[in-house]
């Protein structure tokens, strides 16, 4: 779809721009998905596949963030 090429242009843009900051000691705004969002997301789906499975029942998300 339109629009793919330049959003993941400018998260690849702001990554970079984030890593030269951290070699010359600036701290920067992280303006991209971290590791930690990334953990949460495999949460939220492992729950949607828990629900499912269990005929749609509420489950708790577990925070494997800690």
């Amino acid at each position: 779809p339109e629009g793919d090429h330049e959003a993941f242009g400018n998260l690849y843009r702001n990554f970079a721009d984030a890593i030269l900051a951290r070699r010359e000691g600036k701290r920067t705004d992280e303006d991209f998905p971290t590791a930690v969002d990334g953990a949460r997301t495999m949460a939220f789906i492992e729950a949607a596949l828990e629900s499912n499975a269990a005929g749609a029942r509420w489950v708790r998300v577990k925070d494997h963030t800690h």
